[in-house]
């Protein structure tokens, strides 16, 4: 076939794979997809429920300096959207009404009724004080029927509503959404967030807080950052091609087999995987910068040695696919969906532009030029040392750069690449606001549903102690909407003591009501006392204000019930753990602690995989190279890797797992330059060789440095690591190099 023919079809099969893998593509940006599988319940509970969870839902709508009735109809405004579930501050949240109808009818079972007249002259003297400051209909019918106030205790106490007039957070209004849609459900956040923001207008809001509002923003940076950077880095080096070659066909030569990898990668993604990872695309497509060494390597060395020269650097190029494709073929055992796309996306984009390159390049090798004297190989000495020390000294300043720092970095915050400020006051507004913190939480499981609830009202009783030492601000709990069967029919046993009811009437006597007016609440009270029925589960599934709330803090996990306590503002959390010591089935689980464990375990697993990916690529060269060679090589690249580890974790305060892909990427862009440098050449193939990998090094600086610029604390990590790994690894390889051919 001519060498337009075999362009043609490489073009068209690139064409349809990626018209294919278009079609299919279903993009995630769920950072989970980087985490291990789960090894313990606290980590499955991490994994399997975060975003579900009290505050995740939450958006805060900081308002701009706006008078209180304009608040008050941009509140009524955002209700009416179909996303939103609810909207605080509400002052009718806590009427008769407006009560869920299951909790209310048994409210009389939410909390112990006094039994002693000191007792009701209390609470009904409080009740006379709320009528003369809320006199209105509605505020009587809820002290009449309820003059103890147990439901609304219990909601108060769950957090599911909230009365205050207004919500106030550094002199600017606030307004707290609750979306129908869990923060991971990213397609109907966005439109809820964008059905917010259109609602209110730019102009009325200073800030819009939340973890939906970060992801769907990250979501949108993702996509333009990558769109952006990939278009500057496509027209930089298709500029440094154009110049280095001055040829249309080679140009093309050399694009084609990065579109191929990256169209039939990407179609393998889309195969194997519901969705891709937008992280995947955005490190796959930079993997793929190894790929371009191969149609430079090969049109380079046919420009100076036509065919010959390609059929030179094969076995040194074959040498390079191969290792290459161990390490990252290594991601694919990681055990973590990511790394495993990634893995399957650079395995296949390698191959396929190892092959194309390999099909396309023949075509344009072209005899060697007229008078070109063929001159014999120069076969360098093993015997110098020099070439062995610039490599040593970089790994033991690296090394002493490493130890001066902090090497890894296993919190997954620091990824995030919202502004510190939002962050800041993020926290401040949940904070003033009294929002559960869902960093803490006591999670107790049991074989059935009551054994369930029975434990977690032990353990809430053991935590209102602390609540009240000071040792946490609060807690949310199911046994505040829900209390146990047992402890449903105790509270029923106390309605039916004559010595209560006879204390209620002797205190009503005593202060200015009308005994008649409390005629519902008494009748509820006889009939609650003789009733057969309890508050369960299933009742409170009914409620749509309920449901989503009640089913994050008790769920059933395979055979077991799990019961959640968010706990707010921990600052001892061994006094938790001390109060819980008696309860067999109950659990402090730090989630922030969780997830860095999970990280840290992870990145264990992630070296010890390319540990052994290491040592069979050691084995490779090995196998086909000399001993003293191999040693150079490995030295070299072990160099630059640490070279790039330690710029990382300075710059960085410390390695993430994405900087461990990156340094994997650093490990084959560096082997590459040194296996090429530390061939036996002569003076044609030397000058072949340089302007190949000088370019090759050139074209990744301007990939990686180009990445290096994103505002994506990811993708800004993986292209410095990568960018400093890259002018390291050239370096050494020619000084390497240089030295070994002086000898």
């Amino acid at each position: 076939m001519s060498s337009a023919g075999r362009l043609l079809t490489v073009l068209m099969a690139t064409l349809a794979l990626g018209t294919g893998a278009a079609l299919r593509l279903n993009l995630s940006y769920d950072l989970g997809a980087f985490l291990p599988p789960p090894t313990n319940p606290a980590q499955e509970l991490l994994t399997q429920r975060l975003g579900q969870g009290p505050g995740a839902r939450l958006i805060f709508v900081v308002l701009a300096d706006i008078a209180a009735p304009q608040a008050a109809m941009l509140a009524e405004r955002l209700r009416e959207l179909p996303g939103v579930e609810q909207v605080w501050p509400q002052n009718d949240t806590l009427d008769v009404p407006d009560m869920p109808q299951s909790l209310w009818r048994k409210r009389l079972l939410l909390g112990d009724l006094p039994t002693d007249e000191a007792s009701w002259t209390e609470i009904l003297s409080q009740r006379l004080d709320d009528m003369m400051f809320a006199a209105d209909d509605d505020a009587l019918a809820l002290i009449a029927q309820d003059p103890a106030m147990l439901a609304v205790n219990a909601l108060l106490d769950f957090g599911s509503s909230a009365s205050e007039p207004e919500f106030e957070y550094d002199n600017h209004r606030v307004l707290m959404v609750a979306t129908r849609a869990p923060a991971y459900d990213l397609p109907a956040q966005t439109e809820v967030i964008g059905d917010i923001r259109k609602t209110l207008g730019g102009a009325t809001v200073k800030h819009l807080l939340g973890s939906s509002v970060y992801a769907v923003d990250l979501q949108r940076s993702v996509r333009f950052e990558a769109t952006l950077f990939s278009l500057i880095a496509s027209f930089a080096l298709l500029a440094i091609m154009i110049v280095r070659f001055r040829s249309a066909h080679r140009v093309l030569g050399v694009a084609l087999p990065l579109a191929a990898g990256s169209a039939l990668g990407l179609f393998a993604l889309t195969v194997l995987f519901s969705e891709v990872h937008g992280i995947t695309l955005a490190f796959g497509f930079t993997l793929l910068g190894v790929a371009i060494d191969y149609p430079l390597h090969l049109f380079t060395h046919a420009e100076h040695r036509g065919s010959r020269g390609q059929l030179s650097v094969w076995p040194t190029l074959l040498l390079g696919i191969a290792s290459t494709l161990i390490a990252y073929g290594a991601f694919l055992f990681s055990g973590t969906s990511g790394l495993q796309q990634l893995g399957v996306f650079a395995f296949c984009g390698i191959v396929a532009a190892a092959a194309v390159a390999a099909w396309i390049a023949p075509s344009s090798a072209h005899a060697n030029p007229v008078g070109q004297v063929e001159t014999p190989v120069t076969h360098t000495s093993p015997s110098t040392g020099f070439r062995y020390v610039p490599a040593a000294l970089v790994i033991l300043l690296a090394l002493g750069g490493l130890v001066s720092n902090k090497v890894f970095n296993n919190d997954l915050a620091s990824l995030t690449p919202v502004d510190a400020r939002l962050l800041a006051a993020d926290r401040a507004v949940r904070t003033h606001l009294g929002v559960t913190d869902i960093r803490h939480l006591v999670a107790v499981r049991a074989a059935d549903l009551q054994a369930c609830l029975e434990q977690t009202e032990l353990a809430v009783a053991s935590l209102s102690q602390l609540q009240r030492r000071g040792t946490l601000s609060g807690l949310q709990s199911i046994v505040q909407l829900l209390p146990s069967d047992a402890t449903q029919h105790r509270r029923r046993l106390r309605l039916g003591d004559p010595h209560s009811r006879a204390a209620f009437d002797s205190a009503l006597q005593r202060l200015p009501f009308n005994p008649q007016g409390f005629a519902s609440f008494t009748t509820a009270w006889q009939a609650e006392s003789t009733a057969l029925d309890n508050l369960s589960w299933q009742k409170l599934q009914t409620e749509p204000r309920l449901a989503g709330a009640t089913n994050n803090l008790l769920y059933q996990d395979g055979e077991h019930w799990v019961s959640l306590v968010f706990l707010q503002r921990l600052t001892d959390p061994e006094q938790v753990n001390a109060e819980l010591a008696l309860l067999a089935n109950a659990e402090l689980i730090d989630l922030k602690q969780t997830s860095q464990d999970m990280v840290s375990a992870y990145r264990d697993r992630l070296i010890q995989v390319l540990a052994t990916a290491l040592g069979f690529i050691a084995l490779l060269l090995l196998w086909r190279l000399e001993f003293r060679r191999v040693v150079w090589v490995l030295l070299s690249v072990g160099a630059a890797v640490c070279a790039a580890a330690a710029g990382s974790a300075t710059w960085q305060g410390g390695l993430s797992l994405f900087d461990l892909m990156a340094l994997t990427l650093v490990a084959g862009l560096g082997l590459d330059y040194a296996l090429f440098y530390s061939r036996p050449l002569n003076p044609t193939d030397q000058l072949a060789t340089h302007s190949a990998v000088s370019i090759c090094a050139l074209s990744s600086l301007i990939v990686f440095g180009v990445l290096a610029l994103s505002s994506i604390p990811v993708l800004h990590g993986i292209g410095t690591t990568v960018a400093v790994g890259v002018v390291a690894a050239y370096l050494l390889a020619r000084l390497g190099r240089h030295a070994n051919s002086d000898n």
